[in-house]
């Protein structure tokens, strides 16, 4: 998913002459956040409980995807997910 909509959004722009580079640097952004919300994700489920845990993080991906849902521009739906 995140391939296509990388390229989608720089077809629609007319940006193409960078698509690979820019989709090299969205892949390296996407990797580096879960890494570090893994690694935070563990220590917050230790701390917290995972049940807990578990139940918040369904609760900010379920308003994430909400909010994705209800994006009618891409600034904005590339926005929604880290509100």
């Amino acid at each position: 998913m995140t391939c296509a909509l990388s390229g989608r959004i720089s077809g629609d722009t007319g940006r193409r002459e960078n698509s690979q580079q820019g989709l090299q640097w969205v892949l390296s952004i996407y990797e580096l956040t879960y890494g570090g919300l893994l690694l935070l994700g563990g220590r917050e489920a230790d701390a917290l409980g995972r049940r807990r845990v578990f139940l918040a993080w369904v609760a900010a991906c379920t308003a994430a995807s909400l909010a994705c849902g209800l994006a009618f521009t891409p600034a904005a739906l590339l926005t929604a997910p880290a509100r």
